[in-house]
């Protein structure tokens, strides 16, 4: 602890003084003050009392968390089948197989099947069934 130089401490208590009225001190204070720095040590090496500052208030949304226990037992299981329940999700969002119906699958009205539509054989009884089935050739 640093000590207060007497001169200035003299000033300080002659202001005090000065400040309520009472009369200022005489040299006799100063003489005691003289030898009080002797005793000093002595005084100092006993412990000082050591205050503890009071502790900060916690926030309330602190306090209720920590307070709050883990998660809650029903999260635990929502978060194993998470990873289940997605994958079927994303199963369904394929689009089904879907024959094909009407005027795209058939052609138009008296064409020719998906059989006919095959190139003709070598054979002559196919080619005249070929011939039969498109009569517009091979455009058909």
């Amino acid at each position: 602890m640093t000590e207060i130089p007497e001169h200035l401490r003299k000033r300080a208590e002659a202001a005090k003084a000065k400040a309520t009225g009472a009369p200022a001190p005489a040299e006799a204070p100063a003489e005691a003050a003289a030898a009080a720095p002797t005793t000093a040590p002595a005084e100092a090496a006993s412990p000082a009392p050591v205050v503890e500052a009071p502790p900060e208030p916690v926030a309330h949304y602190v306090e209720a968390a920590n307070s709050r226990k883990t998660i809650p037992w029903w999260v635990a299981g929502t978060l194993l089948l998470l990873p289940v329940w997605a994958i079927s999700y994303v199963g369904t969002l394929e689009r089904p197989p879907q024959e094909a119906t009407g005027v795209p699958s058939s052609g138009w009205p008296g064409a020719p099947t998906a059989s006919a539509s095959a190139p003709p054989t070598a054979t002559p009884a196919a080619a005249a069934s070929w011939r039969a089935a498109c009569p517009a050739g091979p455009t058909c």
